[in-house]
C-alpha cells in the first residue's frame, strides 16, 4: 500500500484486502478528491458497514480539515454527506442547522462548501475493469477521457 501511504492513508490497509491494479491510475489522478472506490473489505470491517457484501467504499476527501480529523484519530472514519437522503447537500453551518436541528451534537465550521454533486462511485466489473456505479462530480470527465471504459 505504498501508494496509499504516500497520500497519508496508511489506514487503508486496515479496511481493504488489496488495491485492484486498475484503480492505481484513478487513485493517482483523483485522490484526494470526489472519487469513491469499492474495495474488497478486510475481515476487520464490520459486515454491518459493508452491508454484508464483503466490500467497502473508500474515498480520500479533498477537505484538509476532514483529513486531519481522520489522521488524528489513527483509524478509518466512516461518514456520510451532510444531508438527509434525497435532500440537497448542506453547504454551510446554517444549512446543517436547518436540516438537522438538534440531532447534531457538534459542527466543525470549515466554511462554505461548493459541493453540488456527490462523489463518483467506481467498482470493478465482472470483466475486471473499473466502471461507474454512481455518477458524480467527475463522471463526465471519466467519459471524456475514457479513464473508465
Amino acid at each position: 500500500y505504498r501508494l496509499a501511504d504516500s497520500y497519508g492513508v496508511p489506514e487503508l490497509s486496515m479496511s481493504v484486502k488489496n488495491i485492484p491494479p486498475p484503480y492505481l491510475p484513478l487513485i493517482k489522478q483523483w485522490w484526494p478528491g470526489p472519487l469513491t472506490l469499492i474495495f474488497p473489505a478486510t475481515p476487520q470491517v464490520s459486515p454491518i458497514l459493508t452491508g454484508y457484501t464483503g466490500s467497502v467504499g473508500i474515498r480520500l476527501t479533498s477537505s484538509i480539515i476532514a483529513r486531519e480529523i481522520c489522521r488524528a484519530s489513527g483509524f478509518p472514519v466512516t461518514a456520510t454527506s451532510a444531508n438527509i437522503s434525497g435532500q440537497k447537500a448542506a453547504a454551510n453551518v446554517a444549512d446543517i442547522k436547518n436540516a438537522f436541528g438538534d440531532m447534531v451534537d457538534m459542527i466543525i465550521d470549515g466554511g462554505e462548501s461548493d459541493v453540488v454533486l456527490g462523489s463518483t462511485v467506481v467498482g470493478i466489473g465482472i470483466e475486471g475493469r473499473p466502471h461507474v456505479i454512481r455518477p458524480g462530480v467527475i463522471e463526465p470527465e471519466f467519459q471524456n477521457e475514457q479513464q473508465v471504459p
